[in-house]
């Protein structure tokens, strides 16, 4: 008993900054309920302080050792610890960028919690090394983006924008789960580590559309084509901190899983790199071309 407490105490301690998030989260959360209008912007400073002693918690891991926790459906290696702050530096700057812009917005302060469950999914998403754990991470981080995007209720740009967002969301979550479902099957299990053991032998269109359907789920999270078509309307229709923090700060955790994904797929008899270079050229040629 005593190990496995020491066990559970060694895990714990590989996602203080998670957990700081979660906590901080709900305090903000139950702050904006009890404090009157006039005070509601306190959650912002409830929200930097959280994201201050996540950032803290998280330096002494930037020169620990590397390894897989909780089961080995997370990670405690470089890309994964050094997305934290990256994140969490970009949370805050959103959150000063707010202070302004939802000064007259008498129930901003639940707007703070959704911005730091946001983040946390991104953090999640950036160590998810597991199938089940990825879609949560997905869920959650997308789910908190549609009520940010959507959050100037008297706003048709920003309703618009909203459910236009949660519309494309909900089509690739569906693909998400079914493309998770068709790997678990395949490979017997959802840790990635497993996966690449149990994907070596497989090949043929099973695999293809598997695999398929996950990059389009992370292509979405990344506003890269196919599943693009929310970027521009969240752009020009959320709340401008909103805008910038959807349409960058859960790219972070995005791109890790994106590369751990395609890692633990067979490198032969299933084109994944130029699958993943046309969906980059093509991001890139339509996006400049949009702009223009």
């Amino acid at each position: 008993m005593g190990s496995a407490a020491m066990d559970m105490g060694s895990m714990l301690g590989d996602v203080v900054p998670e957990l700081v998030l979660v906590v901080g989260g709900v305090i903000v959360l139950l702050y904006a309920l009890a404090a009157p209008r006039r005070l509601q912007s306190g959650a912002a400073v409830l929200a930097l302080l959280t994201v201050a002693v996540a950032v803290a918690t998280t330096i002494p891991m930037l020169d620990g050792p590397e390894a897989y926790t909780f089961a080995e459906t997370y990670a405690r290696d470089l890309p994964a610890v050094w997305a934290k702050p990256i994140v969490l530096v970009a949370t805050a700057a959103v959150i000063a960028l707010s202070l302004p812009w939802f000064r007259s917005d008498h129930r901003s302060g639940e707007y703070y919690t959704l911005l730091l469950f946001s983040s946390l999914g991104a953090v999640l998403l950036a160590g998810a090394t597991d199938l089940k754990q990825f879609v949560v991470s997905m869920l959650l981080s997308s789910a908190t983006g549609y009520v940010l995007t959507a959050y100037h209720r008297l706003s048709r740009a920003s309703a618009e924008a909203g459910i236009k967002y949660f519309l494309l969301g909900a089509l690739t979550s569906a693909s998400m789960l079914i493309g998770v479902a068709y790997l678990f099957g395949l490979g017997g299990t959802t840790t990635l580590p497993g996966l690449r053991t149990g994907l070596a032998a497989e090949s043929g269109p099973g695999l293809a559309v598997a695999a398929a359907l996950v990059i389009v789920a992370v292509a979405f999270k990344l506003g890269a084509v196919p599943a693009h078509a929310w970027m521009p309307d969240v752009a020009e229709g959320a709340p401008a901190p909103v805008a910038a923090f959807v349409t960058s700060v859960p790219k972070v955790g995005a791109f890790l899983f994106l590369a751990r994904m395609v890692l633990v797929l067979p490198p032969e008899g299933l084109g994944w790199r130029p699958l993943v270079a046309v969906i980059a050229a093509a991001t890139m040629t339509l996006g400049n071309l949009a702009a223009l």
